[in-house]
């Protein structure tokens, strides 16, 4: 028997491993676009659905406010409503407008008749596809001429923010005489407390999120309310800031707690206000965004700021080897011609451009009497108060002292720290250590401090 054999055929009749690899990158891109087209269309359809619910409450609440009898009583609120599942935050805010008064209530003065009332309702839920923007409605309503009592007065509470523009939303109570009254400010700032009996108020404002220039979450401030007249109070308040701000940690080591001093103008009463801290970089917390920005420097007395001045109710020494105080070229200034530095952006995201702090670098060494050093000594330094009973030559910035541990010598007996500007006494812990007084000043670039140990 003859077997024939066929022969394999040499061409390619499938497909390699190239071309499924290709072929399955493809299939993965057109379902994920696939997939990726369903979950928007789904998004859409259910943020549609949502939206529709929305203007259904607000078109309630809408109707309540046009139904409202006592009109006096039609004020910002805020509460939650639900349709078909969905649960939608609701905010209104109610903008008053008085007889003879253009503007708001808040903005200037004007009778206490009110003309009429702007009712805006705002309406919010979780997932929207741009939260900036909720369904929004309004209406204008007026009152019966009967309707306001001329015995009584009103209280406009206006609430701005940095930039000086109304923040609207901001939760504002009153308590006095007509008792506790609660109201959201409107779309420019404003809220408003109608026919309250004559007599002394508190108004607090608050936000969550939001700060004063003082650092305060709900300040409070006193009014008295006349009848027949409106009177005005206003708040500041703004997104609560941080400032991110990094001391020297080179060769010299900054004292690990040492205060940052912030400085800005607008800080009552003296322009400046001091944190407590630890380490570098740090993190100051619950600042209020001044458009200005904020001047930096460490320790807390007046001569550690590089634009300190002395104290106009101190009465200068006649002659100081550290600084002419009466000459009119320094100003009365600790530091003549010294700069506190780049101002500090507040922002309501820590900023990763981070603020820096000049410090005074100090070698501080600590010899015994054999002028040996003297190794793992512990050395502080301690503020020269001012005390006129003294008759001293010099006038340092502290009314009391304040002292910080710089850290312990080395092998070598030396210690190499950044400290604050101003006058100091240096020591050590070595019994019978004789201090060392200093006085650091920013034109420095280095000082070498010599402390002696018996």
């Amino acid at each position: 028997m003859n077997l024939r054999v066929r022969e394999r055929p040499t061409g390619d009749a499938g497909l390699g491993l190239v071309e499924v690899m290709i072929a399955m990158s493809l299939l993965t891109i057109l379902l994920t676009s696939v997939a990726f087209t369903l979950t928007k269309q789904m998004s859409m359809q259910r943020d549609s659905k949502a939206r529709e619910g929305a203007l259904d409450v607000a078109a309630q609440a809408i109707d309540i406010a046009r139904a409202t009898s006592d009109f006096s009583t039609l004020t910002g609120k805020a509460w939650t409503d639900s349709i078909n599942g969905e649960s939608y935050s609701v905010t209104q805010s109610v903008t008053t407008y008085l007889q003879n008064s253009s503007g708001s209530p808040c903005d200037g003065s004007g009778s206490s008749s009110v003309a009429y009332k702007q009712v805006s309702v705002a309406v919010s839920w979780s997932g929207m596809a741009n939260p900036t923007t909720p369904v929004r409605s309004q209406t204008l309503l007026s009152p019966s001429v009967t309707s306001y009592d001329p015995t009584l007065g009103n209280l406009a509470v206006k609430v701005k923010d940095a930039s000086g523009v109304g923040v609207e939303g901001a939760l504002v109570s009153s308590t006095g005489p007509s008792g506790s009254r609660t109201a959201y400010s409107d779309g420019a700032g404003c809220a408003f407390f109608e026919q309250l009996k004559a007599g002394a108020y508190a108004s607090t404002v608050s936000r969550s999120g939001y700060v004063t220039p003082d650092g305060l979450s709900a300040p409070s401030k006193s009014v008295t309310v006349q009848a027949a007249q409106t009177v005005a109070v206003a708040f500041e308040l703004d997104v609560t800031a941080t400032l991110t701000v990094r001391l020297p940690n080179g060769d010299f080591h900054p004292i690990l707690g040492v205060p940052i001093t912030l400085g800005n103008t607008s800080l009552l009463p003296s322009g400046k206000t001091s944190v407590a801290g630890t380490g570098t970089p740090r993190s100051i917390t619950s600042r209020y965004p001044y458009q200005s920005g904020y001047t930096v420097w460490t320790g807390t007395c007046d001569d550690a700021d590089p634009e300190g001045t002395i104290p106009t109710d101190l009465v200068p020494p006649a002659t100081s080897p550290y600084l002419d105080v009466t000459s009119a070229a320094n100003g009365g200034r600790y530091h003549p011609e010294a700069s506190r530095g780049s101002v500090v952006t507040a922002l309501p995201v820590p900023s990763t451009n981070l603020g820096q702090v000049d410090m005074a670098d100090i070698t501080v060494e600590v010899r015994n009497a054999a002028n040996v050093a003297v190794p793992s000594a512990a050395v502080t330094m301690t503020h020269v108060p001012w005390d006129a009973s003294t008759g001293a030559t010099y006038f340092p910035g502290c009314s009391s002292g304040e002292t910080y541990a710089l850290g312990s010598t080395g092998a070598d007996g030396n210690l190499k720290v950044d400290t604050p500007w101003g006058y100091w006494d240096i020591t050590t812990s070595v019994v019978g250590s004789t201090p060392t007084r200093v006085w650091l000043h920013p034109s420095s670039s280095e000082t070498t401090i010599v402390v002696r140990t018996p």
